[in-house]
């Protein structure tokens, strides 16, 4: 926290971050809200829940994008602009009566934002490295994750509270939307030329000059180059699958949750936003829990055991919502998956820091990560697809089935590898069979 006070830069580009993630936040809970007051809300949730998956798929290519940016620090005030414009739109668009012209107006100012709020997260990573001395980065960064957490934590609960206050006036709401990312982008032009004097911009000098062809030729061949490197560390490359497969599940689960949530009123605690942002706060708390405070018992257990487990926690989620339909006790297993989802990521993050090659480091976790958001969409349309073209209880069936598939796998594997990061020697290994 000292650093925050002493360090000026830093102070002025968390505190943009800040508004910007408060506003995206704010919002994305607000919208789901929205949709439920449609005609045919199953359908306008199922819009809301597809659209707000896409971002993670484009992370690679925005991340990507940003290392290519000629001049991070003016492109992080457009984009913040940009996103204040989005909600003045959107407070005029909201305006007008009900139809669905509309909702696809606000689904595209909701995508764009987001889009938009990635792209500047990755643009905010060159700065940070350069306004923070090496020795104080890990505190800066640490302070920051937790600054973002607690924001997540308590944005959707503030934002479902904040519009029943409002009286559902969305219009003004997208108004106060405006007005963080106007704050924020305030914030951050009136340090930009204390930016400026500590930034960089030499790395990117060799990619001004590069025509679109070449550029996209090189990110064909880099991409295929690290899916080779990630083929040849087995365990790294078995990961892959489960968490390619837990993602479809999750981001599935995430989609018909909503969808159950309005069909069976007695799982909703009051109203049906307050329920859905009390879940995702209660995951959230167990996620944070986990990260920063892991029960030791579960440490020390191999990364297999901890997939086993939250593995095992989703296939609860599932049958409560199928047959029990106990919203205490389905809160509770959200919890305890939130928990074991922060104490497997870190781990996974530090296993491949050290099984990996130090020259291929950076390749193998950008394209682990690619892979593994690929299903995201996927998972999200399919299912939701089946729940309102059939019905929703065929939709979880079916994510049960894979869902105890995944859990035979992950056993199977639990046998042939026992994969505990804190004890692997720090040395690169370049394969693992």
């Amino acid at each position: 926290m000292n650093i925050f006070f002493k360090n000026r830069n830093f102070r002025y580009l968390l505190t943009s971050n800040i508004l910007s993630v408060i506003g995206i936040t704010l919002f994305d809970i607000v919208f789901i809200i929205y949709a439920k007051s449609f005609p045919n809300p199953e359908l306008a949730i199922s819009a809301v829940t597809f659209i707000s998956t896409l971002p993670f798929l484009s992370d690679f290519l925005l991340g990507y994008a940003a290392d290519k940016t000629k001049d991070p620090i003016k492109m992080i005030i457009k984009i913040r602009a940009f996103q204040a414009s989005l909600y003045f739109i959107f407070a005029i668009v909201v305006d007008f009566s009900q139809s669905w012209i509309v909702f696809g107006i606000v689904l595209l100012i909701n995508l764009l934002s987001d889009l938009s709020g990635t792209y500047s997260t990755y643009l905010t990573l060159p700065i940070t490295k350069n306004i923070v001395e090496q020795k104080n980065l890990t505190s800066a960064r640490s302070f920051q994750t937790g600054i973002m957490n607690i924001i997540d934590l308590t944005g959707k609960l503030f934002g479902a509270t904040l519009i029943v206050l409002l009286k559902y006036n969305y219009s003004l709401f997208g108004l106060l939307n405006a007005f963080f990312f106007t704050l924020s982008v305030i914030l951050f032009w009136i340090n930009r030329k204390s930016f400026y004097e500590v930034v960089s911009y030499a790395r990117n000098e060799k990619f001004v000059n590069k025509s679109l062809k070449k550029t996209v030729k090189q990110f064909y061949i880099d991409s295929l180059n690290n899916l080779r490197i990630l083929n040849s560390i087995r365990q790294i490359f078995h990961f892959t699958i489960i968490f390619s497969i837990m993602n479809l599940i999750s981001s599935a689960q995430f989609s018909l949750i909503p969808l159950s949530y309005n069909k069976y009123e007695h799982l909703q605690f009051g109203s049906f936003g307050f329920t859905i942002a009390l879940f995702g706060t209660i995951e959230s708390f167990g996620l944070i829990l986990g990260a920063l405070v892991p029960l030791s018992y579960f440490k020390n257990k191999s990364v297999e055991f901890n997939l086993i487990m939250e593995i095992l926690l989703t296939c609860g989620i599932i049958l409560n919502i199928m047959y029990i339909q106990d919203k205490y006790s389905l809160l509770l297993l959200t919890f305890l998956s939130g928990y074991f989802l922060g104490l497997s990521n870190p781990r996974i993050d530090s296993f491949i820091m050290i099984i990996t090659p130090e020259n291929s480091l950076s390749s193998v976790t950008s394209i682990f990560y690619s892979i593994i958001q690929l299903t995201v969409p996927i998972g999200s349309a399919l299912f939701l697809f089946i729940a309102n073209t059939v019905s929703i209880e065929l939709s979880w069936f079916i994510l049960l089935i894979i869902s105890f598939i995944l859990l035979f796998f992950s056993i199977i594997l639990s046998k042939k590898y026992s994969t505990i990061p804190e004890t692997l020697p720090d040395s690169p290994i370049s394969n693992r069979n």
